[in-house]
């Protein structure tokens, strides 16, 4: 058989349109991160939806010298992903309306794991960069030990400063973000919604260390800095 020849920029374009299709979709489309197996059981109905806002960024730093950042965050949840869209050249991009709902499920309150949230500079086309990461376990969801609606007064927006899983990456920067909980659609015969405050205590005693979602580094709160982000005033967290 013979086999016909292609010519080398078909051949590079071709290789260009497989590797697009592998890149994340927009944020409308970016749901599913390929981990079927932790589902909820059947015809079950979530007892709360955490609500994550992705606010924005400072700080960032471009992988490569003399070069512009053209950031944009994705965020996970066991089987769920998302992702916001790409800030062209700045280092402290804001994205509107970047608000994404992760439903909580009883059954998989022991998988929970951690909220990935990952920071990317997108290149071109065909590659994207690490910036890197922050990864927030169920405790550290909220600055008080208790669950805050997301519409609640005193639910006050967070900046956490980015770590690397990457040997090769030296972060540098914050992630703004806002976490809340709402009540999940009235389903019949479902009866009232759980309190959000029982919400978070059902979940922190259910749910222990998890490997299915947590990233090789540790994600754990370990000190908070007493003063606040001065381009934001938003508290101060440092991993």
């Amino acid at each position: 058989m013979i086999v016909p020849h292609v010519p080398k920029k078909a051949q590079k374009i071709r290789r260009a349109l497989r590797t697009a299709a592998k890149l994340p979709a927009r944020v409308s489309g970016g749901r599913g991160s390929g981990r079927n197996r932790l589902s909820p059981s059947p015809g079950e109905n979530p007892v709360a939806i955490l609500r994550l806002q992705v606010i924005g960024c400072r700080d960032l730093a471009p992988r490569a010298k003399n070069s512009t950042c053209d950031p944009f965050v994705v965020v996970s949840l066991l089987n769920t992903r998302y992702h916001t869209p790409v800030s062209k050249r700045t280092p402290n991009p804001e994205y509107k309306d970047a608000i994404f709902d992760f439903a909580l499920y009883l059954s998989l309150a022991d998988r929970l794991g951690t909220l990935e949230i990952v920071v990317w500079d997108k290149d071109n086309v065909l590659r994207k960069e690490y910036l890197g990461e922050v990864a927030l376990p169920l405790e550290d969801w909220f600055r008080e030990e208790c669950g805050f609606g997301f519409y609640d007064e005193r639910n006050k927006p967070l900046s956490v400063a980015l770590v690397s899983s990457r040997a090769t990456t030296h972060p540098s920067g914050f992630v703004q973000l806002k976490l809340g909980f709402v009540s999940p659609p009235l389903q019949p015969g479902s009866g009232a919604p759980m309190p959000f405050e029982q919400v978070f205590a059902l979940f922190s005693k259910l749910s222990r260390p998890s490997l299915v979602s947590a990233p090789p580094v540790s994600a754990r709160l370990t000190l908070c800095v007493p003063a606040c982000d001065v381009t934001t005033n938003y508290p101060l967290y440092v991993l």
